[in-house]
């Protein structure tokens, strides 16, 4: 899942689109902060307090609607929400 992450994490422009306009401002810097740690960590862990905002972003807060990077990141973080909230273990 890291690698699934940190590639899909790579395709997303964080200074431009959706992502630069997000608000109230502090989540854009939560989600922005997140999404840098996870550009960060192909083999590493993702801090929880990262961890704890990536899952519940919504689709429209990763990019415009139809983008494609936006479309596999979103999917993504729907598979480690789905990990998550089963307890399954990837290790």
């Amino acid at each position: 899942m890291r690698s699934n992450l940190y590639g899909a994490a790579l395709r997303i422009d964080l200074r431009r689109g959706r992502l630069a306009q997000i608000q109230p401002g502090a989540y854009r810097q939560q989600l922005h902060a997140a999404l840098t740690q996870a550009r960060r960590s192909a083999t590493g862990r993702i801090r929880s307090q990262h961890l704890s905002v990536l899952p519940d972003a919504a689709r429209e807060d990763l990019g415009a609607p139809g983008s494609t990077p936006a479309e596999g990141l979103y999917e993504v973080l729907q598979e480690i929400r789905a990990i998550l909230l089963t307890g399954a273990d990837t290790a």
